[in-house]
């Protein structure tokens, strides 16, 4: 039993502090390591809340490239009416068949439509047909009066003082008008600021 109360020998004083030394040791690595988990906890935290900025910023990025994608399909449709207009083509039929054809067309030419257009010869006789006649070297457009002139015009281009294009109203009606609308029962109807 000598034998077994030396093994079993009772802690030593150095023994103690050696391991409590030890547990200082720990206890301050548990400390710097739960230091280093807030920290990482809270650069989680960030890294989140950016990685959301960055979804709300992809989205809107979305919206906004397919904004741009169709503002640029209609710029590109409002560029065609503008070429298909300028060629003379104003009839709606006409329009929707130059836009056909010119959708389906495998190789464009390089001016793009207003080349095509001004090449008559090449075009599709289906096109030809909208196209106006020309005189000279001119396309023949109809010039239409100004709205805002307030003046009739007949097609010869003259007015006449009370609006109405020339020759439309017979005379004999013009000097006798106060009679026929008496004879209808109805009083003479009188243009603001004409005076008879």
């Amino acid at each position: 039993m000598a034998d077994d109360e030396e093994t079993e020998r009772k802690p030593d004083v150095r023994d103690l502090v050696a391991l409590n030394v030890k547990l200082e040791k720990l206890l301050q690595q548990r400390r710097e390591l739960r230091t280093e988990l807030d920290g990482a906890r809270k650069q989680l935290e960030e890294q989140s809340a950016k990685l959301a900025d960055f979804d709300k910023y992809r989205k809107e990025t979305e919206k906004l490239s397919a904004e741009r994608d169709s503002l640029i399909a209609e710029k590109e449709g409002w560029s065609l009416e503008r070429s298909i207009m300028s060629a003379g083509i104003s009839d709606p039929e006409g329009v929707d068949f130059v836009r056909l054809a010119w959708d389906r067309m495998k190789e464009k030419p390089e001016g793009g439509l207003d080349a095509w257009l001004g090449d008559t010869e090449s075009l599709p006789k289906g096109i030809r047909a909208y196209l106006p006649e020309k005189q000279g070297d001119r396309v023949a457009q109809t010039k239409l009066p100004d709205p805002s002139s307030g003046v009739r015009q007949t097609k010869a281009g003259a007015a006449t003082s009370d609006g109405l294009p020339g020759g439309a109203i017979p005379g004999d009606f013009r000097t006798q008008r106060d009679a026929v609308w008496a004879s209808m029962g109805l009083q003479t109807p009188r243009l603001p600021g004409k005076k008879d």
